[in-house]
């Protein structure tokens, strides 16, 4: 269960909706109930903000795997080169 993870991010983009770290963290909840789709929207907005973070470059690829989306798992992987 992810509740508290997914209310700290809600309050954390309440004070600032750039906030990379509350929007992966959101994507980390999202992975967690296995709703991939919103996993990879929450980090492509982590990437928004922080766009050569690796972990999160790393975390889309494995997000956009998970949701069947290999085309968009190379290009992120090709990112990260």
């Amino acid at each position: 269960n992810c509740t508290f993870g997914q209310q700290i991010a809600d309050k954390l983009l309440k004070m600032d909706d750039r906030s990379s770290q509350a929007w992966y963290m959101k994507a980390i909840c999202y992975n967690n109930s296995k709703d991939f789709k919103s996993a990879v929207n929450a980090i492509n907005n982590s990437l928004k903000f922080d766009p050569v973070n690796t972990t999160y470059l790393v975390g889309k690829a494995k997000l956009s795997i998970s949701a069947n989306d290999a085309a968009e798992a190379k290009k992120t992987v090709e990112k990260i080169y």
